[in-house]
């Protein structure tokens, strides 16, 4: 079994005040586009919800043995969410 691509963030917002907005908003780490007919879903940090999904799939993907560099980038989107909603707080999706 092959470790699924990680996906990270695209250019904040900020950054691209102004200018075209890109076709894609989530991208794998690779830099390649997932494809407009892949489902794809996105967790918040402000979702309540988000940071126990991630958690529990990392436990998932370390029970079947995927690479330890995949599971620390996991922990490491884990960490972020979690200093993201100590400063700003998290909620339930409406």
């Amino acid at each position: 079994m092959t470790a699924p691509e990680p996906v990270s963030g695209g250019t904040p917002a900020a950054e691209t005040a102004g200018t075209p907005k890109p076709k894609y908003l989530v991208f794998r780490t690779d830099g390649t586009d997932i494809p407009e007919d892949e489902p794809c879903w996105v967790f918040r940090a402000k979702d309540a919800l988000a940071l126990a999904a991630i958690v529990a799939y990392r436990a998932i993907a370390e029970g079947v043995a995927l690479p330890p560099e995949f599971l620390a980038e996991i922990d490491a989107h884990i960490e972020r969410i979690r200093k993201w909603q100590e400063v700003h707080g998290a909620k339930l999706p409406d």
